[in-house]
């Protein structure tokens, strides 16, 4: 039994949909509410009561994918502090409504590379590099990631934490301070300038959501088959660490033409690590073969923005 939190986002729509192709997903009857913290305590205790109600009735192994929470640097305290108190009253119910049926499941939980080893001076990172934290970001990532570790291992249970590199495809979120190659691609169709706050030569690792999926699903069901109180991590990334620069030819590539920028700078700008290119060293025997090139994927952006657009459904 397999449930996807967080599956109306870019990472858990990927996810449930790579999961689907294999097993069914499970979804509660009525939704997490996660905008209020009261309210999520009630629908989440809901949803784990019904969750634990059909696993006990059709028995097996489960997998729970934790796609939910803040995904940007720039968030607020409250959102930061948010997330990390989510996941505490999560974990919490699971282990006690779940109770004898703990040891036969595996959690999934989304870090963040850029918030993990955001200050690292080491290029490209790994999993063998030490972490780096220089924001509150990366330090509510770490500590939810501690959560769910000792979770794994007070339970019996398995973890997979997957720290996750810049992520892009397809029904981005524009309102979150996020995603450069579909705020580059909107700037284009709507023919405004792409405000960019970091300097071109800036690298990053550029993952498209669907790789992603396959790899962060791969993961997962290999740590499902680990000993009991197991807790892995993997950096899940792609090869295609790119600068800003190169980033846009990629985009002229297919646009015939790149956005015009307006350089300017932020309050957490200074937060950027200049080059956080990465590099998995774990588990990449279940890597695809073969990950989609960037000009693939911004093709791919286009074509849904396109029919964003002729639907009247673009976000401005």
């Amino acid at each position: 039994m397999i449930w996807v939190l967080g599956r109306g986002g870019l990472l858990g729509g990927a996810v449930a949909r790579e999961v689907g192709k294999s097993h069914g997903v499970w979804a509660p009857s009525k939704p997490i509410i996660w905008t209020d913290i009261d309210a999520f305590r009630s629908t989440m205790g809901a949803a784990i009561d019904e969750f634990s109600g059909r696993l006990t009735g059709c028995g097996g192994s489960w997998a729970i994918y934790w796609c939910a929470g803040v995904g940007t640097i720039g968030a607020n305290d409250v959102e930061i502090n948010g997330e990390f108190e989510r996941a505490e009253y999560f974990l919490r119910e699971l282990g006690s409504r779940l109770a004898g049926a703990v040891t036969d499941g595996t959690l999934f939980y989304s870090s963040s590379a850029g918030g993990i080893y955001g200050a690292s001076t080491v290029a490209p990172v790994s999993e063998d590099s030490e972490v780096a934290v220089n924001s509150s970001y990366g330090s509510m990532k770490l500590s939810v990631e501690n959560l769910f570790a000792n979770w794994a291992s007070a339970m019996s249970c398995r973890v997979a934490i997957g720290r996750i590199s810049n992520l892009y495809g397809c029904g981005q979120n524009f309102q979150k301070q996020q995603g450069l190659v579909s705020a580059a691609c909107l700037s284009l169709l709507k023919q405004r300038p792409l405000e960019i706050f970091v300097p071109l030569d800036t690298i990053r690792n550029y993952l498209y959501v669907e790789d992603a999926a396959r790899v962060i699903v791969g993961y997962t069901e290999k740590v499902s088959g680990m000993p009991i109180a197991t807790a892995e991590q993997k950096i899940v990334c792609s090869p295609h660490n790119l600068s800003i620069a190169a980033l846009l030819y990629e985009i002229r590539q297919v646009y015939g033409r790149r956005p015009p920028i307006g350089l300017g700078s932020r309050p957490i700008s200074s937060l950027h690590n200049r080059n956080l290119s990465m590099n998995s060293v774990r588990h990449i025997e279940i890597e695809p073969q073969q990950y989609t090139l960037p000009a693939v994927g911004i093709a791919e952006i286009r074509r849904s923005l396109l029919v964003e657009m002729m639907s009247g459904s673009l976000a401005s």
